[in-house]
C-alpha cells in the first residue's frame, strides 16, 4: 500500500501541519514556531457530555479517583455522548507537536427549582393529585385518592434543581482533582490544581447573568424519561410531579379530616437565571494554556493526561451533585434521593396540644396534623468535560526532520517507547521514551 503524499496532505488544511503547509525546512519551522498562540489550531480533542443525574454504579466506575478522557472508549458508563476526534480514543494516527492544551469543565446555563412531589407508582394508570402541602390526615383519609390511601401509591413531598447540580459539580471537579500528564510511566509533565488549569463555567454574575421565567413542562418530561432509564438496583422508585392544587386548610368529611385545596397552574413555570461564564481564578481566564516548551508526541502511544482526585471532601461533594441518591453524602442509597434533616423518615409528631390546625368548618374545630419530614430531590442538568490539545499535525518527512535537530531549546522530544536510542545535542544519548530539552540547531543527527 503506498504511503499518503505529505504535499497533497498539507494542502487540504495548512495550518494544520507542522511548517504550515511548506516542506521541512529551518525557515518553515521557525515560522511556525513564530506563530501566535491563538492562531494554532485544536487538532486533538475529547468531549464528555454528561447527563444529570448519574446511576451510583457508574459514579463510582467512572467518576471516582481518577477520570480518564482519552483512555476510555466511545462508550462511558454514565456519559451520555462521547465526542472525540480520534480513530481510536486518546491513541494519535500521526506524530503531534504539541504546543498547548485546554482543560474545559462546563456547566447548565440555567438555573431553576421548583417543589412538586415524588409520586410511585400510578396505580392503574390514574393521575394523582400533586399539591403544594400534605399532611398525614390527607393522605391516609382519601384526600389524594383510594390509591394513596390504601398505600399502593406514595406521594413525597420533592423538589426538583435544573442546572445547579452541574454548577456545584463543576466547580468541586476543578477543586477536587488535579490534572496530570504523565509519560514514561511514572514522570509527571504538569501536575497541577485543575482549578489553576481549566476554564470552567456557567456561573451566574452581574455582568453577565439574566432573570426570567421558564415553563418547566418540558424539562421535567425529560427528568422523568433520565430516572425511568435506571434500572437493578439503581432504579427510580418514583417520578416527579409539578404542583397541581394548593392546600388553603381542611375540613371534616365522612367524619374524617382531610385537605380543602383548589386548583392552581401557579407552579407551571419557574424563575430561571441565566449564568455567564465567571472565571475564579487567574488560571480559568484563558481556554488554553500554552506550554512553556513545544513538545513532540509520537503516534501509536496513550496519551496519559487524566484527572486525579487530590481533595477526598471537594470529591465526596462532586459525586454527591452528579449522583442519582446523592451519595456519597447525601440521601439514604434510594433513588431518586431522598433527604431528612437527621436520616429519620416519617411524620412529624402528633398530639393533643401539637400542631393544631383550625379547620374551616363551621363550627370550626382543632385537628394536629402532621408532615412527612422526608424530601426527594430530583436534579437535572448537563455537565461537560473535554481535553483539547493545540497544535500541529507532524508528517513523516517532518518527523524526520525535526528528530535530527532542534529549534533554538523550544522543543522537547519524546521518543516514546520503542526505537534505538536518540542522539541528544547537548550531550550524549538518551534511552527511548525520555523527554529533554534539544539545544542548537547545529546539533548532531538523530535515530528513530
Amino acid at each position: 500500500m503506498a504511503r499518503p503524499n505529505n504535499t497533497a496532505l498539507r494542502k487540504l488544511n495548512p495550518q494544520r501541519f507542522m511548517g504550515l503547509g511548506q516542506a521541512p525546512g529551518v525557515p518553515a519551522l521557525q515560522q511556525c514556531l513564530g506563530s501566535k498562540f491563538d492562531a494554532i489550531q485544536v487538532i486533538e480533542y475529547v468531549t464528555w457530555t454528561i447527563d444529570l443525574p448519574v446511576a451510583d454504579a457508574d459514579v463510582a466506575s467512572t467518576f471516582g479517583d481518577t477520570i480518564n478522557l482519552f483512555g476510555n472508549t466511545s462508550s462511558v458508563p454514565g456519559v451520555a455522548s462521547v465526542d472525540s476526534s480520534f480513530v481510536v480514543n486518546g491513541i494519535l494516527q500521526t506524530d503531534m507537536f504539541l504546543c498547548g492544551y485546554g482543560v474545559h469543565v462546563f456547566a447548565e446555563p440555567e438555573r431553576w427549582a421548583q417543589i412538586g412531589n415524588g409520586i410511585s407508582p400510578n396505580a392503574g394508570g390514574a393521575i394523582v393529585p400533586s399539591p403544594d402541602a400534605i399532611t398525614q390526615n390527607d393522605q391516609t383519609n382519601g384526600a389524594l385518592g383510594p390509591a394513596v390511601a390504601s398505600g399502593a401509591t406514595t406521594v413525597t413531598p420533592a423538589a426538583v434543581e435544573w442546572g445547579g447540580p452541574a454548577w456545584r459539580a463543576a466547580w468541586h471537579l476543578a477543586n477536587g482533582y488535579r490534572f496530570v500528564w504523565t509519560v514514561n510511566q511514572r514522570i509527571n509533565i504538569i501536575d497541577e490544581q485543575l482549578a489553576d488549569v481549566s476554564y470552567f463555567g456557567s456561573y451566574a454574575v452581574a455582568q453577565a447573568a439574566g432573570d426570567a421565567d421558564v415553563v418547566i413542562a418540558p424539562y421535567v418530561q425529560r427528568l422523568n424519561k433520565r430516572y425511568a432509564s435506571f434500572t437493578g438496583a439503581g432504579a427510580s422508585s418514583s417520578a416527579f410531579w409539578p404542583v397541581t392544587h394548593r392546600r388553603v386548610g381542611s375540613v371534616t368529611s365522612a367524619a374524617a379530616n382531610v385537605g380543602d385545596f383548589h386548583v392552581t397552574r401557579d407552579f407551571d413555570l419557574a424563575a430561571v437565571t441565566s449564568g455567564g461564564l465567571a472565571p475564579t481564578q487567574a488560571g480559568c481566564c484563558s481556554p488554553f494554556r500554552k506550554l512553556p516548551r513545544c513538545c513532540l508526541i509520537e503516534r501509536g502511544l496513550p496519551i496519559g493526561m487524566e484527572l486525579v482526585a487530590n481533595d477526598s471532601v471537594h470529591q465526596a461533594n462532586f459525586q454527591s451533585e452528579i449522583s442519582a441518591s446523592g451519595a456519597p453524602l447525601n440521601g439514604n442509597g434510594t433513588v431518586p434521593e431522598l433527604d431528612t434533616p437527621t436520616g429519620s423518615t416519617g411524620f412529624t409528631l402528633t398530639g393533643a396540644q401539637v400542631m393544631l390546625e383550625q379547620t374551616l368548618d363551621t363550627p370550626p374545630v382543632l385537628v394536629s396534623q402532621a408532615i412527612q419530614v422526608g424530601r426527594n430531590t430530583f436534579k437535572g442538568g448537563l455537565l461537560k468535560i473535554a481535553f483539547l490539545l493545540k497544535g500541529y499535525e507532524v508528517m513523516r518527512d517532518w518527523c524526520a526532520f525535526l528528530q535530527s535537530c532542534d529549534a533554538n531549546g523550544n522543543l522537547y522530544f519524546s521518543t516514546g517507547g520503542g526505537g534505538t536510542s536518540q542522539y541528544n545535542p547537548n550531550g550524549g544519548y538518551v534511552p527511548p521514551g525520555a523527554m529533554y530539552p534539544v539545544g542548537t540547531i547545529q546539533g548532531g543527527p538523530g535515530q528513530r
